[in-house]
C-alpha cells in the first residue's frame, strides 16, 4: 500500500516532515501559516517523529536477520544455532620444551619422564606436559610437548531442576571441548547438536553467551534426555587463560622433577626455545560470522578440496591452512597456529584427528607446520628535520612488523621490495631511503618434527634464482650433506659455519639435534638475492626486529 503523503524513501524526521507540508501545500492551498507554533504542524512534527522512530526499528530487525550486517553479537548467535555453530571457548597455547641435561652430563642410561608434569613460567603460569619425553642413553637434550593448563576435578555446575532445556555456566576460563559431565552419578557425552538425539539420550551442548560467557544445556525430553531432578551436575575441565597464557621464547623454566626419579647424578633444566602458539580466547562476533558459512557449506562433513580446507581451519587452535593433494600419496596440510610460531608435533596429530573425524573418503592425510620465512632487511633512511634517530627506528619497526607479522600473514605471501620501500618511506619521520639488501632466511622443514636444528643462513649477492635444498645427516661421519637441485653440493658440514655454500649462501649449524638418525633430513628453499621473494614452500613471511639493520641519518636534532 502506497502513500501520496509519504514516500517510501522518507525515513528521517526532516524529509517526512517536508513531504508532509509539501502534500499539504497541494491539497489544503488555503493553509497559510506553517510557522512551529501552528497546532497542525505540532501534530505533524510528532506524527514525523514517531515515523522516524518506526523507521528505525524496522531497519534495525531487517539488519539483524542478516548475517553480513547483523551487528548484535546475540543476532549472530542465533544464525549460527540454526547453522549448527556453537562456537569455541578459549584455546590453550601450546609451547615445545627442551630439558636438557647440565654442561658435561649425558645420560648415563635411558629414562623417561612421564606426561602429566606441570612446568611454571613467569607469572607462576602452569604449563603441563602433555606426552611422555624419552631421554635416550648418551644424550643430553630432549624434546617435549606442553599446553597452557590446569585440570580442574568436580566442579559443581549446579542441581538439577529437572525442567527442559535447563543451562548452566561454566567457568570463565574454561578451555575449549575438555569437559567431562555426570548427573548424579552417570556420565553424560557432550555432543555438537542435539536434535540428532532421542529422549533417552544422556547428552549435552556447550556454547557461548552474547556477554562472552560458556554454557552447558541440556535437552527437552523430545531431543535428548532432561537430567532427573534434584541430582547434583559435576563437570572434570580445564582450566586455560588463553591468549593471557602465551609466552615469548626461554619463559619456561622451572621444572619441579624429584632428584630420586632421574638416574644417578644427573641434573635437568628446561626451557622453550620458541614462543608459544595457538592460543585463543572466547570467539567474538567476528570470528562466528565467519564460522557461520564454513559450517553451511561442510555440514560437518569434508568431501570437496575446500571443505577439507575449511574443516582444517576449524581446527582449535589453527588460524590458517593450505592443502597439498598427491595422487597416490594423500592429503597433506601446511598449519598456521594463531599467533605464529612453528607447531609442534602434538598440535598438529590433534589438528589431524580433528580432519579425520570428519573427513568422508579414505585418504591418508598428513599435517606439516607451516614454517616462517625469516625477512632479513638493511636499509639506509634519512630522517625528518629535527625527528631523532631512536623515534626514526622505533617508527620503521613497527610498520615493518605490522607488514609480516606471524599473527597475519598467510601461506606463501609475497614480500615486494616495493611494498617495503612505500610503507617506510610514507612514514611522518622518514624523508628518503635506499634499499642496500633483503634476502629470506628459509624454513628449513624437517623429515622428523622432533629434531629441532639450531641453524641460520645467510644469502649472498650470487643467488639470483630459485633453487631447492636438501640437508641430509650421515650417521657415520656425525656430519651433513648438502644438496642443491638434487645434486651434491657439500659433505661433511658438521657443528660451526660453512661458508660460500654453492657460492650462494652461508650456514652455521649449531648442533647435532639429539636423537638424530642416519638420513634423517631438512628440505628448504632459497629466493633470489636483493629481488621480491615469491614464497612456494608454504611457509608465512615474518619481520622480526633482530632481522632489520637501519642505518640513519639524522637532520639537526639538537
Amino acid at each position: 500500500m502506497t502513500s501520496s503523503w509519504v514516500k517510501y524513501v522518507d525515513r528521517n524526521f526532516l524529509s517526512i516532515k517536508s513531504s508532509l507540508i509539501n502534500r499539504l501545500r497541494t491539497a489544503v492551498p488555503e493553509l497559510t501559516d506553517y510557522s512551529p507554533s501552528n497546532l497542525l504542524i505540532i501534530i505533524i512534527d510528532m506524527f514525523s517523529g514517531v515515523a522516524e522512530m518506526l523507521n528505525y526499528y524496522i531497519d534495525i530487525t531487517a539488519r539483524e536477520l542478516f548475517l553480513p550486517t547483523a551487528r548484535r553479537f546475540s543476532s549472530v548467535l542465533k544464525m549460527a544455532q540454526l547453522a549448527g555453530y556453537l562456537g569455541k571457548a578459549r584455546v590453550p597455547a601450546q609451547a615445545t620444551v627442551e630439558f636438557t641435561l647440565a654442561s658435561g652430563q649425558v645420560a648415563p642410561t635411558s629414562f623417561t619422564i612421564i606426561s602429566g608434569l606441570v612446568l611454571t613460567s613467569s607469572g607462576n603460569v602452569e604449563w603441563v606436559l602433555t606426552r611422555n619425553v624419552v631421554f635416550r642413553e648418551g644424550f643430553f637434550k630432549a624434546i617435549g610437548y606442553v599446553s597452557q593448563f590446569t585440570q580442574v576435578k568436580d566442579y559443581t555446575l549446579g542441581v538439577s531442576e529437572g525442567s527442559p532445556n535447563q543451562s548452566y555456566l561454566l567457568p570463565q576460563d574454561y578451555a575449549h571441548n575438555s569437559v567431562d559431565l555426570s548427573v548424579g552419578t552417570e556420565y553424560w557425552g557432550r555432543v555438537d547438536a542435539l536434535g540428532f538425539y532421542g529422549p533417552s539420550d544422556k547428552v549435552f551442548i556447550v556454547g557461548i553467551k552474547p556477554d562472552g560467557g560458556v554454557y552447558v544445556q541440556f535437552g527437552d525430553g523430545v531431543n535428548g534426555m532432561i537430567p532427573q531432578d534434584s541430582l547434583t551436575i559435576k563437570t572434570d575441565y580445564k582450566s586455560t587463560l588463553g591468549v593471557s597464557g602465551e609466552v615469548a621464547e626461554n619463559k619456561i623454566q622451572t621444572i619441579p622433577i624429584p632428584p630420586e626419579s632421574l638416574p644417578p647424578g644427573v641434573t635437568l633444566s628446561v626451557t622453550n626455545p620458541g614462543r608459544s602458539f595457538g592460543a585463543r580466547n572466547i570467539e567474538g562476533i567476528e570470528e562466528v560470522r565467519k564460522s557461520i558459512p564454513i559450517s553451511l557449506r561442510t555440514l560437518d562433513r569434508a568431501v570437496t578440496r575446500q571443505d577439507y580446507i575449511d574443516v582444517a581451519t576449524q581446527a582449535p587452535g589453527v588460524r590458517s591452512a593450505v592443502l597439498e593433494f598427491n595422487c597416490g600419496l594423500g592429503v597433506r596440510f601446511y598449519i598456521v597456529p594463531f599467533g605464529g610460531g612453528v607447531p609442534n608435533q602434538a598440535f598438529l596429530d590433534e589438528v589431524k584427528a580433528f580432519i579425520e573425524n570428519k573427513s568422508i573418503a579414505s585418504i591418508p592425510i598428513t599435517t606439516l607446520p607451516s614454517g616462517e620465512t625469516r625477512i632479513k632487511i638493511e636499509m639506509n633512511i634519512t630522517g625528518r628535520y629535527r625527528i631523532s634517530a631512536t623515534t626514526i627506528q622505533s617508527k620503521v619497526l613497527q610498520a615493518l612488523e605490522s607488514m609480516y607479522s606471524p599473527s597475519d600473514t598467510y601461506i606463501n605471501q609475497s614480500i615486494r621490495t616495493s611494498d617495503i620501500i612505500a610503507k617506510v618511506d610514507n612514514l611522518p619521520e622518514v624523508d628518503y631511503l635506499s634499499l642496500v639488501y633483503i634476502y629470506g632466511v628459509p624454513y628449513l622443514r624437517p623429515s622428523n618434527l622432533s629434531l629441532e636444528l639450531d641453524y641460520n643462513i645467510t644469502i649472498l649477492p650470487n643467488l639470483s634464482q630459485e633453487a631447492t635444498w636438501g640437508l641430509v645427516y650421515v650417521e657415520s661421519t656425525t656430519s651433513f650433506t648438502l644438496f642443491r637441485n638434487g645434486s651434491q653440493v657439500a659433505m661433511g658440514l658438521g657443528v660451526g659455519s660453512h661458508n660460500n655454500l654453492g657460492s650462494v649462501l652461508n650456514l652455521e649449524i649449531g648442533s647435532i639435534p639429539s636423537g638424530i638418525n642416519n638420513a634423517d633430513y631438512w628440505d628448504f628453499k632459497t629466493y633470489p638475492y636483493n629481488k621480491d621473494i615469491l614464497l612456494s614452500d608454504y611457509t608465512i613471511p615474518v619481520i622480526k626486529p633482530s632481522d632489520v639493520i637501519l642505518n640513519i641519518s639524522e637532520q639537526y636534532v639538537r
